[in-house]
């Protein structure tokens, strides 16, 4: 779980270690020093490069629009994109990623869909008096992707609350993603390499459904059964 803060703060990334039990991961992740000059607002977990780990996409902007009349900060802000190394820790990758190169503004929303249908995590982001901007992923690699998307019955209609498996992967069905934001596309998994995985679905009223050897690269649409 991650979460945004104002600057010097850090933002905090907390290890699900099971049993209803966070660890405090923000400096070992390296996400303390990435971030201390920061002040951050929505805030996504989602694997862009579909390799697998997911990544950090956050929408930065100092709460004091006066902040530059008495401090060396910024009140306008780039974007922030941190790339999951696969080893624990995040590598900032806003420059790289070209994120970086976005007008510093007042951001505040997130939202994250795949809006070309191409298989990659797009992201639109919202600032006070300006334009809402769209990032459209261009990542490569070739990795593959699977997006599940819910019916309920017994459960709410969107499937919200839902914990989704796909082989080691585990994401729960959710609209919120930071401040005055949310998303409602599906639950979005990068599959590195494999081309077939197996996906189980933990519906809020209690049933599981499983459905084994789901092909890569797909809309995998599941409605709750009725029992």
């Amino acid at each position: 779980m991650a979460t945004t803060a104002l600057a010097g703060e850090t933002f905090p990334l907390f290890h699900n270690e099971g049993k209803g039990q966070f660890r405090d991961a923000t400096a070992a992740a390296g996400l303390g020093a990435l971030t201390a000059r920061l002040s951050g607002w929505g805030i996504v977990l989602a694997d862009f490069d579909n390799d697998g780990g997911k990544d950090l996409f956050t929408a930065n902007a100092h709460v004091n629009d006066q902040i530059e009349s008495f401090e060396a900060a910024r009140y306008r802000q780039p974007n922030a994109v941190f790339e999951n190394r696969g080893d624990g820790t995040f590598a900032d990758a806003t420059e790289s990623s070209g994120v970086g190169a976005g007008t510093p503004s007042a951001h505040r929303g997130l939202a994250v869909a795949d809006l070309d249908g191409d298989g990659r995590l797009d992201v639109v982001t919202s600032a006070l008096g300006e334009p809402a901007e769209l990032w459209v992923n261009e990542t490569g690699g070739g990795n593959g992707w699977l997006r599940v998307e819910l019916a309920g019955t017994r459960s709410n209609r969107d499937g919200i609350g839902a914990t989704v498996r796909v082989g080691a992967q585990a994401n729960e069905m959710t609209t919120a993603t930071g401040y005055a934001s949310s998303s409602h596309a599906g639950v979005h998994f990068g599959l590195g390499r494999a081309d077939r995985v197996d996906v189980e679905v933990a519906w809020p009223s209690g049933l599981r459904q499983r459905v084994a050897g789901v092909s890569a690269n797909q809309v995998l649409r599941l409605t709750e059964p009725a029992r």
